[in-house]
């Protein structure tokens, strides 16, 4: 008896690439396994069926996509077969395959999404650690990213890299720490993760066009 579940190997990898070219193999060596039996019986059809609906059950749980489990498997049976009560093997494949195919764009749909939440979180990350010197390898870490992906999407998603963006944030909060009177330059350029006042003023100025001393006497 065909047995999908000796295909699970192949399904994990083909789930992992993503892609429906990656099922080419299992729906041929399936279409071989029948063709060369000659005849499948209602008991092996139902055999069959159930196991897809197994299978597909188990990755649909794993990718949390919602969906109705299928219990009547000669419901689903019925449409293949012809007024003269022949089973087109066939019809019924390019149906799984067609199935497959709107499962895998589902699940890239999702990642996509997902991904792109991850970024976002990334970003508040570094909004809360602005004054610390946060390393990419520290980020890769913590959300289980690789160092060029996060670089590479990150960049995507706010067309600027990691480095810049911290650097615009500090500068932003210096400019509300400026119109402090009371804190000094250099208590300014340390609680925004500066060690040296004197690259802070650099850095400040040719970002705003002034220096902070300049930027405070126009702000208060």
């Amino acid at each position: 008896m065909l047995n999908l579940m000796d295909y699970n190997t192949k399904i994990v990898e083909g789930m992992q690439i993503g892609k429906i070219d990656a099922f080419t193999t299992i729906f041929d060596e399936v279409k071989n396994a029948v063709k060369q039996a000659n005849y499948l019986s209602l008991k092996e059809l139902l055999h069959i069926e159930k196991e897809y609906q197994l299978l597909s059950e188990h990755w649909l749980k794993k990718y949390e996509i919602s969906y109705n489990a299928q219990s009547h498997y000669e419901k689903a049976l019925a449409a293949f077969f012809d007024v003269k009560g022949r089973f087109d093997f066939d019809r019924y494949m390019n149906r799984k395959q067609r199935e497959i195919v709107r499962f895998l764009n589902i699940v890239k749909r999702d990642k996509q999404k997902n991904n792109r939440d991850i970024i976002y979180e990334i970003e508040q990350f570094l909004q809360m650690n602005y004054d610390r010197d946060v390393k990419l390898q520290e980020i890769a870490e913590r959300f289980y990213l690789s160092r060029e992906y996060i670089s590479r999407k990150f960049k995507q998603e706010f067309q600027e890299n990691i480095s810049d963006y911290i650097v615009k944030v500090r500068m932003s909060k210096a400019k509300s720490l400026l119109k402090n009177e009371q804190l000094k330059i250099y208590e300014v350029a340390n609680m925004i993760g500066y060690q040296d006042d004197k690259y802070f003023r650099k850095v400040f100025k040719k970002l705003e066009g002034l220096t902070p001393n300049e930027y405070r006497q126009l702000s208060v």
